[in-house]
């Protein structure tokens, strides 16, 4: 079936608004789209007519969404219905888009490509050291009882909003002196307002409210007419409802008394600590500037000022983006909103934006993310020709479930159609295939009937249909660990996805205390050596004999020695191997970067000790046995937990060149915070019951949804325990949620079900006290069951729990489930399709553990130089784009010298590069400094270049792209460190084999060219060079390579063989291949022949 026939056949299938939606391509559009409406179907065909009724370019159609996921899954959907084209959609989340803009337009951001992300240590680290510097007497600066700044939660968050907003530390310094300015003018009319009329009980005083409402109205400044806009709202209720209750709960939202007992208004008395606030604000920004960091939210903020002040910017994008499709509109910030009015405005009179939200207010549940329901109402005040459009039909769920969820979302005072009674949401059920399912509210006599009673439903359900169809929404983890625990034990197969705390999980507990112990047994710090060794011997990896470590310390003790000074291997086999290996390697740990002695803790390494002439002892750490060795949930577990900790090092010091002392340094900051180190970490497959927050459930639909623990306790409202926040007029700050937030989140978990909904709660708490049940559900016509387990049952449960005290373990782990995420969002880079191939090197089962399971790993020192040298030619290329004029050698050399320095090299190393590349950029700076362009692209990053290969996404950097705007031909230049050589295919067999990578990595390079949007149609590729950085005379430098149409025939299959091995987790063994260039090539013959 040809693409316009699918194209008319999935049309046909849509509903009336849908279509309309899909026809309406010109103009502003809102789609106003409840729950199971079709509107991914509704933005793919959309996509679709625009390419069908326009000459445009797939690349000229921008579509913005939220996550990764929605925009693979919105590239698959599309790419069934105009086929390759999907790939060339502007498919992005708004971080990937802004990320698009700076890779493909750094001109624009030559001051931000080389900062570095601050991670929350950094970030805790900086806003300490400010609040430290306030004076003594000021209550930024109270402590807790556990030594914390009482107000630190407060002033993260608070700094955060007013950079989404972006507001600097001057903006908010000249707010808070308009504002006390302001407040004195309120607080005297407020004050003598209640010292003449008291307290307000009776309507009789309206006369009074009015005069109070007149007097704020005179007020020209912003808070004074806020705060009369509440007031009015408030005696409007009081009129209507005939109470002064809504009086007194303005009185009390806005209003207190100071210290003097004269009522002011509350947010009066938050302005000394505003003004120490924005010093605190302005040292932090400062130090994030002049030390290169930046926050994740940074790059939005910085595109929005770029385009504000760059019209050329903002035309070009706009040129290239004439069409915007913007999904899951509700959920959108103040800065992203900033940005889509930025993308769709034009100064050209008469000038009409294309552009089309996707949203749905009642399913607007991310206000702690700055979402806001008054982004769609901003939407249609500032485009007043917007069409409108409701999807009222519901193709997912049952009618009866459908009704559910429609009477929850009554409850919701902040609804669009109260603003505009015109758009009314009438959901229907328009899928005739459901066949009625169950709708049930079952009361549990307490929470461990609640537990058995869902082990019941789903063992009930699961014999109607998969697992994989049957999900357990809860409002937050906390139950839902204890459901994956409990389901586990009694065999049920689950999914779930959780944050744990890195430094809580026992391999990286253990590899903080060897670190410690190796820095103190170089230091006279006794006493924690004798603390940590028996810690550390006594775990079960180092499997020595208790009676051995027992008889060990008796006889240490007896002889007066100390433990790292008692080494007989004879005696003490297990206990004395171990001493010999902290020693050893702790003596060498104070010559080497913490990376390295890292490896040497886990057990990636080894090293030999001299026992005499003959004799050598081979010493390992036990850590990579004990706890990587298994292919389990634990082993993968502690795989992710080793990852993010050296990560996190690395990213605290902006460089993997840190020793022993700034790694404790860094445990230290960690323990003294009270931040997790969280990682994200899943048990389980797709293919297993589901457990996941309301909030992770959104977008996604089951057959059977039961919804946990629906108490009033457990969905209400939370405390606001903020103590400080910022003014509420100014409205920069999510305000808590509220009774709408929750209707709003129990709606969204309903509207998850298909044909089966099943509600369940606990009539009694733990501490037998009573649970309610959420109010809005009292009358939803639901009939409830009670359900009390047996005397029997609670036996049994009570022996489990008592014989099994710890938490279960998943015996059934799943490898290649747990790879199978991993591998859907892999993406395909040269480097890796190398690895995979390269059985000299390395292996397809090291492939896997480099670039899917992401092993740890040190960076060599021939890899530290080859970066360094990279770094600083990106440098040049960059510094030509800032100032127009070439960098001087004596810059360049130094900014080597300072990347060279972040690197894991030893004095010695570190001195003996320095010199080597010195020598080498030197030579290469006279030979081709003058070639450098301001317009060449240097370190081009092609993840945000929307481009795909057999459905994987491309990544990877091109180290220079020049161009010849005169002929309209793009060239590629790629750094080489290394011995140069002067034709391809020649000499040795390791020269065949680096030559032949070389050549797929530069045909691999002209693809990524000449499919790239940007310059397909603008652009001829010429040629593709190799710069030998470490060459003898000039000639040697460059080598020229012109791949051919059957080069990239060859390339294509080996990616194509490659991807399809990786696509069906197969990670061939190369054992019997030669570990030569030929055998190399026969194995790639293999692959692509599918002969392994």
């Amino acid at each position: 079936m040809n693409l316009n026939q699918i194209y008319t056949d999935r049309f046909q299938k849509l509903n009336q608004q849908q279509q309309e939606a899909v026809t309406t391509i010109y103009g502003p559009v809102m789609v106003v789209a409840g729950p199971g409406s079709g509107k991914t179907e509704l933005l793919s065909m959309r996509v679709a007519n625009i390419l069908k009724e326009t000459d445009l370019d797939a690349s000229n159609i921008l579509c913005l969404t939220f996550t990764d996921a929605a925009c693979k899954n919105m590239q698959q959907r599309l790419s069934k219905i105009i086929g390759i084209d999907a790939f060339r959609v502007g498919i992005f989340t708004f971080h990937s888009f802004a990320q698009y803009v700076l890779n493909n337009y750094q001109d624009y951001f030559y001051d931000y490509v080389d900062k570095q992300l601050a991670c929350d240590i950094r970030k805790f680290e900086v806003l300490s050291k400010n609040l430290n510097q306030l004076a003594l007497d000021r209550n930024l600066r109270v402590l807790d009882l556990n030594g914390n700044f009482v107000f630190f939660n407060d002033i993260q968050r608070i700094i955060t909003c007013l950079k989404k907003a972006n507001i600097d530390s001057v903006n908010l310094s000249e707010t808070i002196l308009a504002l006390r300015e302001d407040f004195s003018q309120i607080n005297q009319i407020v004050n003598a307002f209640f010292e003449a009329n008291g307290s307000i009980r009776s309507l009789k005083a309206l006369p009074q409210l009015q005069a109070l409402l007149t007097d704020l109205q005179d007020l020209d400044s912003e808070v004074a007419q806020f705060l009369a806009l509440e007031l009015k709202n408030a005696l409007n209720l009081c009129e209507s409802e005939n109470s002064t209750k809504y009086f007194t709960a303005f009185k009390n939202k806005f209003f207190a008394k100071d210290k003097d007992t004269k009522f002011v208004c509350k947010d009066s008395l938050k302005l000394d600590n505003l003004e120490d606030l924005a010093q605190v604000y302005q040292q932090y920004v400062e130090f994030f500037r002049q030390n290169g960091f930046r926050d994740f939210d940074d790059l939005i903020l910085d595109l929005i000022d770029k385009i504000k002040r760059h019209p050329v910017l903002k035309a070009n994008l706009q040129e290239i983006f004439q069409f915007i499709l913007v999904d899951e509109f509700q959920d959108t910030s103040d800065a992203q909103m900033q940005l889509i009015k930025l993308l769709s405005n034009s100064s050209l009179p008469d000038f009409i934006p294309n552009l089309l939200v996707v949203g749905d207010d009642d399913q607007s549940i991310y206000k702690f993310q700055g979402a806001n329901i008054k982004n769609i109402l901003e939407f249609l005040s500032t485009y007043s020709t917007t069409k409108t459009i409701v999807l009222e039909k519901n193709y997912r769920s049952t009618q009866s479930i459908v009704d559910l969820f429609s009477h929850v979302i009554k409850s919701s005072d902040l609804r669009l159609e109260s603003f505009y009674p015109q758009i009314q949401k009438s959901l229907q059920a328009a899928n005739s295939t459901l066949q009625p399912g169950d709708m049930r509210l079952i009361e549990a006599k307490d929470p461990e009937s609640e537990l058995y009673c869902l082990l019941e439903l789903i063992k009930k359900y699961a014999k109607q249909e998969d697992y994989s169809q049957i999900a357990v929404l809860a409002r937050n983890h906390s139950d839902l660990r204890q459901i994956s625990e409990f389901l586990i034990s009694h065999n049920i197969p689950v999914s779930y996805q959780s944050s744990l705390d890195v430094f809580e999980q026992e391999v990286i507990v253990l590899v903080v205390k060897i670190s410690k112990l190796l820095y103190h047994l170089s230091r006279p710090t006794l006493k924690r050596v004798y603390e940590l060794l028996p810690e550390i011997l006594g775990h079960p990896a180092f499997n020595i004999p208790t009676q051995q470590l027992w008889e060990f310390s008796r006889e240490v003790f007896a002889k007066r020695s100390r433990w790292e000074k008692h080494m007989d291997l004879k005696k003490f086999p297990d206990v004395a191997y171990y001493m010999h290996f902290f020693k050893e390697l702790s003596n060498v740990s104070q010559a080497l970067p913490y990376r390295s002695v890292f490896d040497y803790i886990i057990g990636s390494k080894t090293f030999e000790e001299r026992q005499n002439l003959f004799d050598t002892l081979v010493l390992k750490s036990p850590i990579k046995e004990y706890f990587l060795s298994q292919e389990d949930l634990e082993s993968y577990q502690s795989l992710e937990a080793l990852k993010s900790f050296i990560e996190a090092i690395e990213a605290y010091y902006a460089t993997d060149n840190f020793d022993c002392l700034q790694a404790l340094n860094y445990f230290e900051i960690y323990e003294n915070s009270r931040l997790k180190l969280n990682f994200q970490f899943a048990i389980g497959n797709a293919q297993s019951c589901q457990l996941m927050t309301a909030h992770g459930a959104k977008g996604l639909e089951f057959e059977t949804v039961i919804v946990f623990n629906s108490t009033q306790k457990r969905w209400g409202t939370a405390v606001n325990r903020a103590k400080l926040t910022l003014p509420k007029h100014l409205r920069l700050e999510p305000q808590p949620d509220d009774v709408d937030d929750l209707v709003r989140l129990f709606f969204v978990a309903l509207s998850r079900a298909k044909n089966n909904l099943v509600i369940t709660y606990a009539k009694k708490d733990l501490k037998n006290k009573d649970n309610l049940l959420l109010s809005f559900l009292h009358e939803s016509g639901l009939d409830s069951e009670d359900f009390e387990i047996g005397l029997k049952t609670r036996v049994h449960s009570l022996q489990a729990s008592l014989l099994n005290p710890e938490s279960v373990k998943d015996e059934n782990f799943d490898k290649n489930a747990f790879l199978r995420p991993i591998v859907d969002n892999f993406a395909v880079s040269i480097s890796a399709i190398l690895s995979f191939i390269d059985i000299v090197n390395s292996t397809p089962t090291e492939f896997l553990n480099s670039y899917m399971l992401r092993y740890p790993r040190s960076t060599s020192k021939q890899a530290s130089y080859g970066n360094a040298m990279h770094a600083a030619l990106n440098h040049l290329s960059k510094s030509l784009k800032t100032s127009q004029k070439p960098l001087t050698l004596e810059d360049l050399i130094k900014f080597y010298g300072s990347q060279l320095a972040k690197a894991p090299l030893s004095t010695l190393e570190y001195n003996q590069y320095l010199q080597k590349g010195s020598s080498n950029l030197t030579n290469y700076y006279n030979w081709h400094a003058q070639d450098f362009s301001q317009y060449d692209l240097a370190e081009y990053n092609m993840s945000s270049s929307n481009l795909y290969i057999e459905g994987f996404k491309i990544s990877g950097s091109l180290d220079r792209v020049v161009f010849d705007f005169d002929k309209k031909r793009i060239s590629v230049i790629d750094y080489k460190t290394g011995k140069p050589f002067d034709a391809f295919d020649k000499g040795s067999l390791s020269s065949k084999l680096k030559s032949f990578k070389y050549k797929l990595q530069l045909t691999f390079y002209k693809y990524l060219l000449q499919n790239h949007p940007n310059y397909k149609k603008k652009y001829q590729f010429d040629s593709a060079y190799l710069h030998f950085l470490d060459a003898e005379t000039k000639e040697q430098s460059i080598l020229e390579y012109q791949p051919s149409d059957r080069d990239m025939e060859f390339l294509l299959q080996i990616i194509s063989a490659v991807l399809k091995k990786i696509k069906n987790l197969d990670f061939p063994d190369v054992s019997a291949y030669e570990k030569t260039y030929y055998g190399m090539r026969e194995f790639i013959e293999d692959l692509i022949t599918e002969k392994i």
